[in-house]
């Protein structure tokens, strides 16, 4: 017999009444690095946890850095602890970077 379980987080957030974003630092999904979910945070449009689905990055510039390949510049100041973007590629060990 094979068992299927499906887990439905529930979003803790509560709306900010004086219309501020919500899902802040007492946000348990941010907490434990889960975005909340688009229509199910209780927050709404006023969720400030849901980066990815929202693709707000911070503005880069991609540059030539020689051999290494490509880096990213930021065109703005940001605060510490700011989200910048995913990377989604391969890292490199030195052997390999070498190769």
């Amino acid at each position: 017999m094979i068992w299927k379980v499906r887990w439905i987080w529930m979003d803790t957030c509560k709306p900010s009444l004086d219309g501020r974003m919500g899902c802040r630092d007492e946000c348990l999904n941010r907490m434990l690095n889960i975005e909340c979910v688009r229509g199910t945070c209780p927050c709404g449009d006023l969720c400030s946890n849901q980066q990815f689905q929202k693709r707000k990055y911070s503005k880069l510039k991609c540059f030539p850095c020689g051999k290494k390949g490509f880096g990213l510049q930021l065109q703005e100041d940001i605060p510490k602890g700011r989200f910048l973007i995913e990377y989604v590629g391969e890292v490199l060990d030195m052997p390999a970077y070498k190769a």
